[in-house]
């Protein structure tokens, strides 16, 4: 017998993996004769070193099985590498290895490596296996050492020795290693550091880049363990490639330490920096002839710039600034040390525009007012603008690419909205609407599943501290709350659905017209065949209708041409055609010229029989089956067309909201009865469909009743609809006893039950999640106080003043919950004959309003260039059909995008100091402190785009002007001192303060941004609505041309609109920065000086007006050197100094130019005056003094000091007043008495 003690290796299995490993280093080839390796590690022998480098490709190509291997058993296979390198080592060197650590660091090139995972694909499969990933250094540590051999000494017998450490955890010695000794605690031993052996330890964060980024979602981050010579190898805002192990460790916690959750890092093998070496472009050989033959073409700038916004008309000046940005300039080593900065800093100031939209299929509430009636119906927002601006183009106005029609005497438009003085629903008259293209939407998820598209600057109430504030679509994050209309009562003006409308006039036979025409024939005044010809209807037909009438033909019935049975013209909506739609919503269906309906329930199939005789007397009932069918071409016709059957595209007609509330409520209740199920023990009612269109109805018809249901998306995992979508509608809580009492069931097994449930559950005390007021701050506390409520030991008042603590802590509270406190509230008040106050009242408000407060569930970006559209409303607010969302509505400017390789976007409003530069964060494991980057260092090597520029905290602004200048971040707090890159280009967009842009005043005053900071900008415009007819006519045109283009046009389509399609255009940029520095050549440098000359010696008095100053010429040459980089030029040219000057004068006649004397004036933004101004200041502040000193500095009359300065200065009276003010205002001057002044000092 043969005994077999060790098993068989596999085929597919490597005998001896350091075998082959070694193979591998010795023979591969990277062209024929090339030992790629071999040769490197006898570089690494004659050099001394003890690391090599090899790609995984290299491996995968030479040995499959073994780079399989490799990827999902890396931490042994590693070891065996790390030995076959030491064994080639030694085989080299004669047996001798110079170091005691050896390391073998794996690679990657290839973008579509196997090893490739991104930072958010990152899953448990991926644990313990090798991956290769990119991302930007966020956040790292400080070196520190970690243990990986401890040395300990017994305290009881002094035996030394050594314990291996291989986890997080410090590993003490059990028993000492002395058999005699009886050694067991940890306090019998003591490490010796000095014998130990350690390795240096440093943890960095690693995030997603920016442009990688899935619209609207978070960026992940994984941290990363760098050990040995890897440490402090690179920094925040470096962005790098990492290859390594994929490791879990349990995540222990203070509560706990036998979580099943396991916490995850990268154990990093090897890390590429990109700003180290050099990035290797994924750009084709095809691509890159493609790039050097565009920059061939005469006008390639020109055609650069329009691409950049293709669907936005004009504006070629500042489109060329972002391109200019986009390139930026040459970044020169200084004589002296440091860098001169190469990025181009560009600031846009403009008017506001009309830029808040919705998409044009969201749905609105329309009433037309015809004398004293209301005709109202749901339409498309864009379909109701657009056939309007269409039939009213003479009274159209044209602004800024935006389409506005005032509505004047163009009818009584009314839609329904919210009045934020008492938070009740009400209709609101349409005052004007508008439309405009934009290429960018946001699309909004509430935690309800309603879901609402919107331009990013179309704004929205939400609650905050207990106040209604107005946020933009690109505010919103998953802690905002939106109204949701939660009790809306429509009008009840569809009573009577009319059938003959479904019918073509030649295809329809009437009652009343077989009637009337057999009277003719009667009295003669119409022959037999005219008679029948009128009817629709054959001689023989109309012969046995006047024989034998199928029917009463005083009662007002029709049929189809072809059909053998009548329906009735009009149906009454009431609440047996409400349950017939209901349950055929539910459970019907149309097979071939029939309705049927199946339901297992005699008593449903029962009371919807009676129901179909009641209005058209006739029903085919089949028990067999449990079926009812009617069997009518005509009527199976108009229920296709109504309610679309098909369990995915069933439908109610948008009209039916405007029934009468006897059909909603028969029509919900037989639809909750057919698809609905009592689901828990719990107050829970769910209806699921197929159909979302059908699920948004449900819910619109709902909230007519005051009921609030949620719709969650539901995928069906498992037996034989697995796959399929269904949309479940759900009622919770105080929702299902509205139900209850409003609608209930049509059967009485599930009625019953509910009846149950709700006695059952009626007592208890229920904890409301949907039905809340958030967000309400501090205004309980306030309440309390104005009570005069304290927290007395064994009062009742501390145990409630507790309770009311806890709500405001956790800023949201069931609105049930508030009324009963608002009732006991309202009770003290009265007790204590104390007037309510205005907190009291505004909850009040709050707690009876007419919304709900809905929570943001999910936010995604959707780039598609569109038309979107917004109506103007007396209130501000309008309410979105299919999930009642209450949208404000106002004008704001339009923002313009980039095409940055590189770049991030952030608002002025939502950026602090430390999220433009870095910060100092505690972390949480060590309790250490890390540098974490900010906007700028994170875009570094690209573009920052700051919209809101002027909205920012003027504490936060400052910490942009280093950034701005000298390219980088210097931070300094607890116990870091650091200065990392940020060699970043700024695009910026600021409006006026006063709303309006005002040529009379300086750049500073209208923006009100500091000198300091206006003057680290390369180039300022100023973008002013002017009316012009030429120009109007013409963006008129462009914009009509891009109406016309199809909507669902394909993408590549699409990209004919620009010059040069954004892909390519990325792949230009990138190629261009990493390969042109361009530099002045001697023709371009004595234009640039000229021009410089020319317009300082414009003026040589004393008080010369400044034009142009010395730091605007390294503006000069960085723009003139992008324009050149724009080309593929290493040398900049004449032509581009002229081309940079034309753009240039732009900028001074904007920014620069002074009214008052009709001359460039650069104080207007270095100083914040002009020239003119400060001279004549200057004047009046020396001959005021002089006043003050021939009377002895005493107080003075200063309607006396103005008529002086009026006679003697010519100094005009307004300007008098205001500089007197202002003297006041910065305490040069003060006022001791009214109507007079005086100096606070003589030295002043």
């Amino acid at each position: 017998m043969i005994i077999i003690t060790q098993p068989i290796s596999s085929p597919s299995t490597p005998i001896n993996p350091v075998q082959k490993f070694e193979d591998f280093y010795r023979h591969f080839e990277e062209s024929p004769g090339e030992y790629k390796y071999y040769e490197q590690i006898k570089e690494v022998d004659s050099k001394g070193g003890n690391s090599l480098v090899f790609s995984y490709e290299d491996l995968l190509s030479f040995d499959p099985k073994l780079a399989e291997m490799l990827k999902k058993d890396p931490e042994a296979l590693l070891d065996d590498a790390v030995e076959a390198f030491k064994n080639s080592l030694k085989y080299l060197s004669g047996g001798k290895l110079s170091y005691e650590d050896y390391f073998v660091r794996i690679s990657s090139q290839d973008e579509k490596s196997t090893l490739g995972v991104t930072i958010r694909g990152l899953r448990s499969k991926h644990i313990d296996q090798l991956v290769w990933l990119k991302g930007i250094t966020i956040r790292s540590s400080t070196i520190r050492p970690k243990l990986t051999k401890a040395t300990f000494e017994c305290l009881v017998c002094g035996a030394t020795f050594e314990v291996i450490q291989l986890t997080s955890k410090i590993k003490w010695p059990g028993f000492c290693v002395n058999k005699r000794c009886k050694a067991k605690a940890k306090s019998d031993f003591r490490l010796i550091t000095k014998k130990s052996e350690f390795i240096d330890w440093q943890s960095i964060t690693i995030q997603e880049v920016p442009e990688d980024l899935p619209a609207g979602r978070i960026p992940r981050s994984v941290q990363a363990i760098l050990t040995q010579e890897l440490v402090d190898y690179v920094k925040p805002g470096d962005r790098v490639k990492l290859m390594g192990i994929f490791r879990s460790v349990l995540a222990t916690s203070m509560r706990s330490n036998n979580s099943t959750l396991f916490k995850t890092f990268l154990e990093v093998n090897y890390i590429d920096p990109e700003d180290k070496s050099e990035e290797q472009i994924d750009i084709t050989k095809e691509e890159k002839e493609e790039i050097q033959n565009l920059a061939k073409e005469p006008m390639i700038q020109k055609k650069i710039a329009r691409s950049l916004a293709p669907t936005i008309y004009g504006r070629d000046d500042l489109k060329m600034a972002c391109a200019l940005s986009l390139f930026s300039g040459t970044r020169k080593r200084k004589p002296g040390g440091g860098y001169k900065r190469g990025d181009i800093h560009v600031l846009f100031v403009g008017d506001p525009g009309t830029g808040k939209s919705v998409h044009g299929n969201e749905k609105i509430y329309l009433g037309l007012k015809d004398k004293n009636s209301f005709n109202w119906k749901i339409t498309k927002i864009g379909d109701f603008i657009d056939q309007l601006i269409e039939e009213n183009r003479n009274q159209v106005i044209k602004k800024k690419g935006t389409e506005i029609l005032k509505m004047g005497n163009l009818g009584q438009y009314f839609t329904f909205s919210i009045n934020t003085n008492n938070l009740k629903t009400q209709k609101t008259k349409i005052q004007e609407i508008s439309r405009h293209q934009n290429e960018c939407l946001v699309k909004i998820i509430t935690k309800s599943g309603r879901v609402v598209l919107a331009t990013p600057n179309h704004s929205f109430t939400t609650i905050k501290n207990g106040k209604l504030q107005i946020l933009d679509a690109s505010q919103l994050n998953a802690d905002t709350y939106l109204p949701i209309a939660r009790k809306f009562n429509p009008p009840e003006t569809f009573e009577k659905l009319d059938l003959s409308q479904f019918f073509e006039r030649q295809d329809l036979v009437s009652t009343r017209t077989i009637k009337n025409n057999t009277s003719s024939f009667i009295s003669n005044d119409m022959l037999l065949t005219e008679a029948a010809t009128e009817s629709n209807i054959t001689i023989g037909t109309m012969v046995s209708y006047m024989q034998k009438p199928p029917l009463d033909f005083n009662s007002n019935w029709i049929r189809g041409k072809y059909d053998t049975t009548w329906i009735p013209k009009k149906i009454e909506l009431n609440e047996s055609f409400g349950r017939i739609v209901g349950i055929f919503l539910a459970e019907g269906d149309i097979i071939k010229n029939s309705i049927r309906i199946t339901n297992c329930n005699p008593e449903i199939i029962g009371l919807i029989e009676k129901d179909f005789i009641k209005i058209f007397e006739r029903i085919s009932r089949y028990d067999k089956d449990s079926t009812l069918q009617f069997h009518n071409a005509s009527l199976a016709r108009i229920f296709k067309t109504l309610f679309n059957p098909g369990a995915e595209n069933k439908q109610l007609p948008d009209d039916f909201i405007f029934t009468p509330e006897p059909f909603r409520i028969n029509l919900l209740s037989a639809y909750f009865t057919g698809d609905g199920y009592i689901e828990k023990d719990g107050l829970y009612i769910s209806g699921l469909t197929k159909s979302k269109m059908l699920a948004y109805s449900i819910l619109d018809l709902l909230a007519t009743l005051g009921i609030f249901a949620t719709i969650r998306k539901k995928i069906i995992k498992s037996r034989e609809y697995k796959g399929y979508i269904f949309y479940k509608i759900i009622l919770t809580g105080e929702e299902v006893i509205k139900f209850h009492n409003k609608i209930g069931f049509i059967c009485s097994e599930k009625q019953n039950k509910l009846n149950c449930l709700i006695q059952k559950n009626f007592s208890k005390s229920r904890y409301q999640t949907k039905d809340i007021i958030p967000n309400f701050g501090d205004i309980l506390q306030r309440i309390t106080t104005d009570l005069g409520l304290k927290s007395r030991r064994n009062t009742w008042q501390r145990s409630f003043l507790a309770e009311l603590r806890g709500k405001t802590q956790r800023q949201r509270a069931a609105r049930a919950y508030l009324s009963k406190k608002v009732k006991f509230f309202e009770e003290l008040y009265e007790k204590q004959n104390k007037e309510y106050g205005k907190d009291i009242k505004w909850l009040r408000k709050l707690i009876t309003s007419d919304v709900l407060w809905d929570q943001i569930k999910e936010i995604e970006i959707i780039n598609k260039n569109i038309f979107v559209y917004d109506i103007g409303t007396e209130d501000n607010h309008f309410i979105l059909a299919k999930g009642n969302i209450i949208a404000h509505n106002s004008e704001i400017l339009k923002s313009s995008v980039d095409i940055s390789p590189r770049g991030l976007y952030t608002s002025g409003k939502g950026s602090t100091a430390v999220g433009l530069t870095a910060a100092v964060i505690k972390d949480a494991d060590t309790g250490q402190m890390n540098l974490e980057a900010g906007a700028m260092v994170l875009a570094n090597g690209g573009v920052a785009a700051i919209d809101e520029f002027d909205k920012m905290d003027s504490a936060d602004r400052s910490a942009l002007h280093e950034g701005m200048e000298q390219q980088t971040i210097s931070i300094a707090k607890a116990g870091i001192v650091a200065t990392l890159k940020a060699e970043t280009a700024i695009i910026a967009a600021a409006n006026p303060h006063s709303g309006r842009y005002d040529i009379y005043k300086t750049p500073t005053q209208n923006i009100r941004l500091p000198p300091s900071l206006l003057s680290r900008f390369d180039l300022i415009f100023v973008v002013i609505d002017r009316p012009n007819r030429a120009d109007d006519a013409q963006m008129a045109e462009f914009i009509l041309e891009n109406a016309m283009r199809a909507s669902d046009s394909s993408s590549e389509e699409e990209k004919t609109i620009a010059p040069i399609p954004g892909d390519l255009l990325k792949k230009y940029i990138k190629f261009a920065k990493r390969n042109c520095r361009p530099f002045l050549t001697n023709e371009a440098k004595e234009q640039i000086k000229e021009f410089y000359l020319k317009l300082r010696g414009e003026y040589d008095s004393e008080d010369a007006i400044v034009s142009i100053l010395a730091r605007n010429l390294d503006a000069l040459v960085r723009l003139s050197e992008a324009h050149a980089k724009m080309a593929l030029r290493e040398d900049v040219l004449k032509e581009d100094v002229d081309a940079i000057i034309q753009l240039f004068d732009r900028y001074l006649k904007d920014t620069g130019y002074d009214k008052t004397t009709g001359k460039i004036d650069m104080d207007r933004i270095f100083v914040g005056e002009s020239r003119s101004k400060l001279n004549k200041l200057d004047k009046l502040l020396s001959r005021l003094k002089e006043i003050f000193e021939e009377n002895n500095w005493k107080m003075l009359e200063k309607k006396n000091i103005i008529q002086i300065l009026d006679l003697e200065e010519g100094l005009d009276e307004d300007f008098i007043k205001n500089a007197l003010s202002e003297l006041v205002s910065e305490g040069t001057l003060y006022e001791p008495r009214v109507g007079h002044i005086k100096f606070t000092s003589k030295d002043s």
